[in-house]
């Protein structure tokens, strides 16, 4: 049994033999599909170079192939220090490439073209990238404008739901809005508490308003001589610093409202202040030519504005960030509307009323031009618009205020024509323009009309725009009044919770 197990051994050991002899000389097909080679061929390589060996692409042996080649074989198209091969027949279909220059070795020219290769993978994926950024870019604008075409449409169907007429040019899609939109507070009629106001701002902010316009009347803290002025409900110090911060931390800018010339009933209805009234029995305006006239309103601007300048208001933030972070005044609204108690008194009557009204503006403004130069200055406009532009430019303020249109009607033109823009643009560099939110349609009101409040502002938008280039600095922007009473005397109007979906 030794025996026949030793036989039985070295047959199988003589079978896997030929059997491994007639492996490697049997044909196989390469890597790249083409040309049908044997095993031994695959490993070692061709004798006719055709293709490189196994061990030649791992790097362990080097051939010179011009060498040994000596010339082209039949069928290679050269380009650049690239040659390619197609041979036909018997030979099958190979592609391959190989270095044109015999001095160099296969392997190092293949480390060459791999890093070709690399660089241009490389580059491919860079173009790629780029291409998909610029898509992607398209992609954003594509989007963008077609939330933009929704938004316009949704607010052009709110108006036409609403009555309003659309405008072209007006509305999401449109031009954008004015640099400054000012939210007006008047608080010379049920005022509101501060916590509320506080409360209020970080909406307005949300609603797109830039600052807030405020009309103290008796509702400032006045002292020393003016002290009578104050309303026995006026707020304190410390309550309106809280109120100038929360605007500060939003980013709106805070402009005071002092009326200057009518509209001071608050006061001249005072026997302290009753001597400068226009007319005895009228405390509506004051009596321009009195010098304590000039003084009381140089005494009201010099408490308001003090109090709003940094320096007074040191305590708004953090020793280190005053310099940096406190609020800085930059307007003061001067008021001058409908004075309608004017020229009548016995030491104004021998002038002429726009004479008279222009004198007071122009010497109030010098006030507040020589004791604070960085203020600009705004006034309402009503009591310019019929006069000529002669007496205007005649009287100086055109370098001194920058006047505020207030129209509250649908039809703007018909109240402030084009003739009267192109006579403020020559007399101003610049205005502002003010709508209304409430307290514009009567005193009757619970609600306001917000159709119409929205349709007078709309109309003011493409007013601005038609109108603003007339001017050498344009239009500096909007304001949107939210009257509470006419006068001092008068009833409520809507009120401000009342009014919120107005504004």
């Amino acid at each position: 049994w030794r025996r026949k197990l030793f036989f039985l051994g070295a047959c199988l050991l003589f079978l896997l033999a030929l059997w491994f002899w007639g492996f490697l000389y049997t044909t196989h097909i390469t890597e790249e599909g083409g040309k049908i080679v044997s095993v031994r061929e695959l490993m070692l390589g061709s004798a006719h170079g055709r293709h490189e060996s196994l061990l030649q692409r791992l790097g362990f042996h080097d051939r010179h192939d011009a060498g040994q080649d000596g010339a082209i074989p039949h069928g290679i198209a050269t380009h650049g220090n690239q040659v390619s091969a197609q041979f036909d027949g018997d030979e099958g279909g190979v592609k391959f490439v190989k270095p044109t220059q015999g001095g160099l070795r296969p392997a190092k020219g293949r480390h060459t073209n791999d890093w070709d290769v690399i660089m241009q993978d490389r580059t491919d994926e860079g173009k790629l990238s780029n291409q998909q950024l610029s898509a992607k870019g398209q992609r954003h604008v594509s989007d963008e404008m077609r939330i933009a075409a929704e938004r316009q449409s949704h607010y052009e169907h709110e108006l036409k739901r609403m009555g309003v007429p659309v405008i072209a040019g007006i509305g999401p899609g449109g031009r954008p809005p004015p640099a400054q939109r000012l939210v007006h507070f008047d608080l010379k009629g049920a005022p509101p508490k501060i916590s509320y106001l506080r409360r209020l701002m970080p909406i307005l902010k949300t609603l797109g308003a830039t600052g807030i316009l405020l009309e103290y009347e008796d509702m400032f803290p006045y002292g020393g001589s003016l002290a009578p002025l104050a309303a026995r409900n006026a707020y304190n110090r410390d309550e309106i610093l809280e109120l100038v911060k929360t605007a500060f931390a939003l980013g709106l800018t805070v402009i005071p409202l002092v009326q200057t010339f009518g509209h001071l009933e608050y006061a001249l209805k005072l026997k302290e202040f009753a001597h400068l009234r226009e007319v005895e029995d009228s405390p509506q305006a004051l009596c321009p030519s009195y010098n304590s006239s000039i003084a009381f309103v140089e005494e009201l601007l010099t408490q308001v504005i003090e109090y709003h300048l940094p320096a007074t208001n040191a305590n708004l933030l953090h020793k280190e960030d005053i310099e940096r972070l406190t609020p800085k005044l930059t307007h003061i609204h001067i008021g001058c509307d409908e004075v309608y108690r004017l020229a009548e008194c016995p030491r104004c009557r021998h002038r002429l009323k726009d004479q008279l009204f222009l004198d007071h503006v122009y010497n109030v403004a010098t006030i507040v031009r020589r004791r604070w130069p960085h203020l600009r200055i705004i006034i309402w406009d009503d009591m310019l618009r019929h006069m000529a532009v002669d007496t205007l430019q005649a009287s100086g303020i055109g370098k001194l205020v920058e006047p505020m249109i207030w129209v509250y009607a649908e039809d703007i033109y018909k109240f402030v024509q084009s003739a009267t823009w192109e006579k403020y643009a020559s007399v101003f560099s610049t205005a502002w323009a003010a709508s209304a939110f409430k307290g514009a349609h009567g005193e009757g009101l619970l609600m306001p009309p917000i159709r119409r409040h929205l349709e007078n502002t709309l109309r003011w938008l493409a007013v601005m725009q038609g109108e603003g280039n007339r001017f050498t600095h344009g239009l500096q922007g909007l304001a949107l009044t939210g009257w509470q009473r006419y006068d001092h005397f008068a009833i409520l109007c809507e009120l401000l919770p009342a009014a919120l979906p107005s504004l």
